[in-house]
């Protein structure tokens, strides 16, 4: 009976081809795909937002925006869209050398800002043409908080943080590649992404929807006053700006992100699985029946 699942060698092969398909995208169709990638994950956050800005306590808030967000994912990878940090893992195909450097990190820099145009576009629509989400000062006061505090993160806790995030985000991109039925893809990149929400960790694309609406939900005077109840100070509303969250957390969070997916899990194991993927087995001749030393090639 067939396995319902990859074995770790065979996902990391499936990691090779996925990646090279990907690299070879024309660039129309990689920056069309990674604007509906944006879109998806931005309207997931939007979900986090909606559900749970009003929640006292903030483990529980974290854990019904974790079962929330994942939809963000799911629907990018299975519809085939492009995500940034997930195209990290392109980076299996290049030291495989079966993808070009070149076309990795055009992937990475088109896939980039397409995600931001998608992001934004879910941004201004959901700010501007859908005031009836935003009636409540509570939400605008929450966007502001979550914006205020990824704005203020000094680059190096940005970065660190980063890093993490996009380990486990990249997981569940590997998960989701390990299953071979829907249900099975969709639980398999659950519950990395369950977990990097709880742990609050910087997302760029994600954060690509937090700031921007953050930034704009300062123009409303009761979501500032209600977030100076949420314990947002004057100090930290003053520095929720547009320049302090690129250097604080753009940048560094960029950087970050690329670590944890292209090194910490694409590189890792590549490594392991196929580096030296030349295994030694052993085969009997027919003549003498002495078992023959054979290298098979990876």
């Amino acid at each position: 009976m067939a396995s319902g699942f990859f074995t770790p060698s065979e996902i990391t092969k499936y990691v090779v081809e996925t990646g090279y398909k990907k690299s070879i995208l024309p660039a129309k169709k990689m920056l069309l795909l990674s604007i509906m990638a944006g879109i998806f994950l931005s309207l997931a956050a939007h979900g986090t937002v909606i559900a749970s800005h009003n929640i006292q306590y903030p483990g529980t808030a974290r854990i019904v925006s974790a079962i929330i967000f994942p939809v963000g994912l799911v629907l990018i990878l299975l519809s085939g869209c492009e995500l940034f940090t997930g195209n990290c893992l392109i980076i299996v195909s290049c030291l495989q050398k079966k993808a070009r450097w070149q076309y990795f990190m055009k992937s990475l820099l088109l896939v980039y800002l397409g995600n931001l145009i998608g992001s934004l576009v879910v941004v201004l629509c959901l700010s501007w043409f859908n005031k009836i989400s935003h009636t409540d000062p509570l939400i605008s006061a929450y966007n502001i908080k979550v914006a205020a505090y990824k704005s203020t993160l000094t680059p190096v806790a940005a970065l660190v943080s980063a890093i993490f995030a996009n380990l486990l985000v990249c997981m569940g991109v590997w998960l989701c590649y390990a299953a071979k039925d829907i249900s099975g893809k969709i639980m398999g990149a659950f519950y990395p992404i369950f977990l990097f929400i709880v742990l609050g960790l910087e997302h760029v694309v994600a954060n690509m929807y937090y700031i921007p609406m953050g930034l704009l939900a300062k123009n409303d005077v009761a979501g500032i006053q209600a977030a100076t109840k949420l314990g947002v100070s004057a100090e930290k509303l003053s520095r929720l700006t547009l320049s302090n969250s690129i250097i604080n957390n753009f940048i560094p969070a960029t950087i970050g992100n690329i670590v944890g997916g292209a090194i910490a899990v694409g590189a890792f194991f590549w490594l392991v699985f196929l580096k030296d993927d030349n295994p030694v087995v052993f085969r009997t001749k027919m003549n003498d029946r002495q078992p023959e030393l054979l290298h098979e090639e990876a």
